[in-house]
Order: structure tokens, then C-alpha cells, then sequence
């Protein structure tokens, strides 16, 4: 039997059969953030990371410290990229948007 991975990682999933790596979406950073996207990111009290890349990507852009907000991972692979920046990040019980709007909805 073989397994289609349509993601941008299939190094985290274990397979015994053939895995055949098909990426559908590609993720290309950009190379720098304006100051208005730096102004507003400032006044943000709540993160929500969709992805490993999202952390990766915006990490290396950006000069903000996140030890006084509010973050959030929808998955525990994003948790763990999160962790390894030295930032505990909550998690809804189901890996998917609509556990993160249930999260989110038991906020004040």
C-alpha cells in the first residue's frame, strides 16, 4: 500500500509502506517586515500559530518578544517548534480550526 503526503514535512509521520511526497502548497518567506506590520504586530496580545512554518518563517523575521502574550498552536508540532523558542504555547484538545475557535471561545 502506498500513502500520498500532500504536506510540506512528511519527516515527522512513519509509514512502512511507500510514501510518495507530493507538496501542494509551498511556503516562500518574504525577506524583510515592514514597519507597519512590526507597529501593529506590537500591540497584539494574542498569537496564533497554524503551522511549523509559520513559526520558522516568522522568527527569523522578527525582533518581538512573546513572553508576555498569549500564544496559542493548533498542533503539537507547532507546539514543539514554539518550545524549542523557549515559548510554552496552549493547544486545543482537537488539532484542527474549529478546536482552536472552541479554545478560543472559553477566553475572556
Amino acid at each position: 500500500m502506498a500513502l500520498l503526503y500532500l504536506g510540506t514535512d512528511p519527516s515527522r509521520y512513519s509509514y512502512t509502506g511507500k510514501l510518495v511526497h507530493y507538496p501542494v502548497i509551498k511556503t516562500v518567506p518574504v525577506d524583510s517586515l515592514n514597519e507597519s506590520v512590526l507597529s501593529q504586530a506590537k500591540q497584539c496580545t494574542h498569537w496564533v500559530f497554524t503551522s511549523p512554518n509559520a513559526v520558522k518563517h516568522w522568527f527569523a523575521l522578527s525582533p518581538l518578544c512573546l513572553e508576555d502574550k498569549a500564544v496559542f498552536a493548533v498542533g503539537p508540532a507547532t507546539a514543539a517548534f514554539l518550545l524549542q523558542k523557549s515559548i510554552q504555547a496552549q493547544q486545543p484538545q482537537n488539532a484542527t480550526q474549529e478546536g482552536m475557535i472552541e479554545l478560543l471561545e472559553t477566553l475572556s
